[in-house]
């Protein structure tokens, strides 16, 4: 998990006005509607379907959504929800085909301690015992082509 200040110096960079990132403490539900997923962006993390439908259903100031965590901007404040498993596929069919299933989707707290911000994965799971090899890291996932949440670049003056 990236740290804390680069979380933060990413998220100000689509929306400066952001001073702070806080883990949700309740979950949100999102209606995508058929005019979300036809204005929406593809790999664009503030402009596509969901994060459009997060602004109008809940009257924010933006989004950013990942390919597993959401970002809810609200005055100087960035929430930060986690993206239900199955509701990840769909992301990445928008990504690779443009179309996403209108209808009611739920961003979700962090739960865990490993889901939290400031939490250091890889002393708390995948370390041998031993203190000796590399950590464990998942298997290889199948992301060409899916959005990944960067700096953004800066516009020339």
């Amino acid at each position: 998990m990236p740290r804390l200040s680069t979380i933060l110096a990413t998220v100000k960079s689509y929306y400066p006005q952001v001073e702070r990132v806080v883990d949700a403490t309740s979950r949100m539900a999102i209606r995508v509607g058929r005019a979300d997923f036809s204005s929406g962006k593809r790999a664009d993390p503030s402009g596509c379907a969901l994060a459009r439908a997060c602004q109008h259903t809940t009257g924010v100031d933006g989004a950013l959504i990942t390919r597993s965590v959401a970002y809810i901007i609200d005055g100087g404040t960035a929430i930060r929800y986690r993206i239900r498993t199955h509701d990840r596929a769909k992301i990445r069919m928008f990504d690779k085909r443009g179309d996403f299933a209108p209808g009611d989707y739920v961003l979700r707290p962090p739960v865990g301690y490993w889901e939290k911000l400031g939490a250091n994965k890889g002393q708390d799971w995948g370390t041998p015992a031993s203190g000796k090899g590399k950590p464990y890291k998942g298997p290889k996932a199948w992301s060409q082509g899916i959005r990944k949440l960067k700096m953004k670049p800066k516009a020339k003056a």
